[in-house]
């Protein structure tokens, strides 16, 4: 990793690699719990995911946001 990359780079470097061959998804189609919170730590974004407002959508929004 170049040292003058912003974080968002390197964000999405990790999330990349993270994906890999592909992630099982729920039934609807979102990314696991567990898998939501693994994101988190290794992104190292500092949220916190509540399981009864857990949402995809939200999640790639913040994902968006990142500086």
């Amino acid at each position: 990793m170049e040292p003058e990359q912003p974080r968002t780079v390197e964000q999405i470097r990790g999330l990349v690699s993270w994906i890999g061959p592909g992630r099982k998804l729920t039934q609807t189609g979102k990314v696991t719990l567990a898998d939501a919170r693994a994101l988190v730590t290794l992104l190292e974004t500092g949220d916190t995911i509540d399981p009864a407002h857990f949402d995809l959508h939200e999640i790639n929004q913040q994902l968006r946001t990142l500086d």
